[in-house]
């Protein structure tokens, strides 16, 4: 008997909504009713989220389109292709780039997509065309995407590989990113509903965040603000919820809701993306563990939201492009780098959805305010680095992210700022396969000699800010991730030259 009770008691259990895989009915029904709107995707007929074998052939059809290009951006680890959808357009004003499924059990960003490139050649979104032109991949990690896994072939996650690019998915995106150039960048993902806050849930169909680097002027903040609010607009009219994206969790400790701002750092895609001044948004819809429940609300939570992106980018062209170009010279001007903040922790509510009344409820929550927090450790941005011959990988790294990177003509003794790891201690995994480090180090100034052929990289160029990554305290650089290389007690293969180089040397 205590045998069957037991199992009786699993069973229950498991059929909470805390361990649920979608919503139960009665609030599935309540919440999440299905939204009105034509979907036109492979998988609309079944109401089944498309697979990446049958979305090639679908494509295919498109590309037959006056105007349209089907490309193939570069081929994964497993061997399958990245398919792009190019829209060209000479006399555009604005470039708008929308990739998905980066994480491959996020099926309803590809979903989305794939609606968006029919809206965009033969439907709604026609129109948007006349002044704009797209570039919009659907299935940006193949291999996961076939075994509906968050990983690539190689078991990393490639979401965190941004900054690093270790992966050759990453570098095929990194390479179309920096290729293509776009004004505004979307980066369509899914979260997870149930299994973190027991019998509760987010009750939004989709979450938004923008660019939020400490470094980043106000003023693009600010306009980002006016994309945020078209799309929490949009949703609002089309009967669905649109929220800002934090992280949700419960307190182990005090067992209060623990609502925290998405990340600030470079290794947060949003950030890293929209570091060369775009307008730079990830949005999460309400999806995984759903299977292909809410299919049609899931897909036009990701298409409405990209929809309001796109008009609103069209409406606010000269705006938005004036203040990217404002962006440039306020980061140009900064002389200094903010390399970290310290959060402060702040009492709200929160709504959640509470299944065991089918209803939302306000919670008190602490909400992590990373923006709002304290200034961390700031640096004196350099006139230089130079970094030894010897470590291309660092200089390959750079590139990948659109980093010009020059030559010393001549060996030359240089006056630098030498950065030594005082300790390097591990901080656990940046999700599946990255491992994180915590890195202590310390400045001083010396003399040291570098050969003709060592690298230069001057901070005087676009992407200034990529150029964090080479300070080896800072909490998303390549230290922090593992790219350098070094144990503790070694100068750090990045040296800052503090005065610009004669005119001529490099």
């Amino acid at each position: 008997m205590k045998r069957i009770a037991c199992i009786m008691a699993l069973v229950f259990l498991l059929a909470s909504p805390a361990f649920a895989a979608e919503d139960p009915p009665a609030l599935a029904a309540a919440l999440f009713p299905p939204v009105k709107g034509e979907l036109n995707t492979p998988g609309a007929a079944s109401k089944t989220f498309t697979e990446y074998k049958d979305a090639k052939t679908w494509l295919d059809g498109y590309a037959k389109d006056k105007g349209v290009t089907l490309t193939s951006l570069g081929t994964t680890q497993g061997g399958n292709q990245i398919w792009a959808i190019r829209l060209p357009n000479a006399k555009a004003k604005m470039r708008i780039m929308v990739f998905a499924r980066i994480h491959g059990n996020e099926p309803g960003s590809s979903e989305a997509a794939l609606q968006l490139i029919h809206s965009l050649i033969r439907g709604e979104l026609k129109n948007t065309r006349k002044d704009s032109e797209f570039l919009i991949i659907p299935f940006a990690n193949p291999d996961g995407s076939i075994v509906n896994k968050r990983q690539n072939a190689a078991g990393m996650d490639l979401n965190r590989d941004y900054t690093t690019n270790n992966q050759i998915e990453t570098r095929t995106l990194s390479k179309a990113f920096r290729e293509y150039d776009p004004h505004i960048l979307v980066d369509l993902h899914e979260y997870t509903v149930w299994g973190r806050l027991g019998d509760k849930s987010c009750p939004y169909d989709l979450l938004v965040a923008g660019v939020n680097e400490p470094n980043v002027p106000k003023a693009l903040v600010k306009h980002v603000g006016v994309y945020y609010d078209a799309v929490v607009g949009a949703l609002k009219a089309k009967g669905m919820r649109g929220g800002l994206y934090e992280l949700l969790s419960m307190d182990k400790e005090s067992g209060k809701l623990r609502v925290a701002e998405s990340a600030t750092t470079f290794v947060s895609a949003k950030n890293f993306l929209g570091m060369p001044s775009r307008v730079s948004f990830i949005f999460e819809v309400r999806g995984i563990g759903l299977g292909n429940q809410h299919y049609e609300r899931r897909t036009q939570a990701g298409y409405t939201a990209v929809g309001a992106m796109i008009r609103t980018a069209v409406a606010n062209a000269d705006k938005t492009k004036a203040v990217l170009a404002e962006t440039q010279k306020e980061i140009q001007a900064a002389t200094k780098w903010e390399l970290s903040r310290k959060p402060k922790n702040e009492e709200r509510m929160y709504p959640l959805t509470d299944a065991a009344t089918n209803a939302i409820k306000d919670v008190p929550a602490v909400f992590v305010n990373r923006t709002g927090g304290t200034p961390g450790e700031t640096v004196t941005i350099p006139a230089a680095y130079v970094i030894p011959a010897g470590r291309k990988d660092i200089v390959e790294r750079l590139e990948y992210m659109g980093v010009k990177v020059g030559k010393l003509k001549k060996a030359a003794n240089l006056d630098v700022d030498v950065q030594t790891i005082e300790s390097v201690t591990p901080a656990g995994e940046l999700y599946k396969g990255f491992p994180l480090y915590k890195v202590t180090t310390s400045v001083k100034q010396g003399k040291r000699s570098f050969a003709k052929g060592d690298y230069v990289v001057s901070t005087r160029q676009r992407n200034r800010l990529y150029l964090q990554v080479l300070e080896a305290s800072s909490p998303s650089g390549f230290a922090t991730l593992g790219a350098l290389g070094d144990k503790a007690g070694a100068e750090a293969p990045v040296y800052r030259v503090m005065k610009e180089l004669p005119k001529g040397s490099w």
